[in-house]
């Protein structure tokens, strides 16, 4: 179960539970080579981050189909270059509206 989301600004590094939320899968999923997380603003990096968090709470298919959304409503709308922590009851409220 998923308890906590936070983004730490200084590395551009997001942590689920206190574990590292790698780019990678997302990354080669949109085919980008962007490498960083990134939000409070629209690039590659805030959809990675929009697709990763969605991968940790939903399947492929509608984390692919959702992912924008989520980035515009969610992601782009955090303070750019400051530590985030995003709530768990947000994300799955916002997933419960949109699937």
């Amino acid at each position: 179960m998923i308890d906590s989301i936070f983004g730490q600004a200084s590395t551009r590094h997001v942590f689920v539970n206190g574990a590292y939320l790698s780019p990678n899968t997302s990354s080669q999923l949109l085919k980008t080579k962007q490498k960083n997380f990134g939000w409070g603003y629209t690039n590659p990096g805030t959809d990675v981050l929009a697709l990763a968090i969605l991968l940790e709470f939903t399947d492929k298919k509608n984390a692919l189909r959702l992912y924008r959304a989520f980035e515009q409503e969610l992601i782009t709308n955090m303070i750019p270059y400051k530590n985030f922590e995003l709530s768990v009851t947000d994300v799955l409220r916002w997933l419960n509206n949109h699937v």
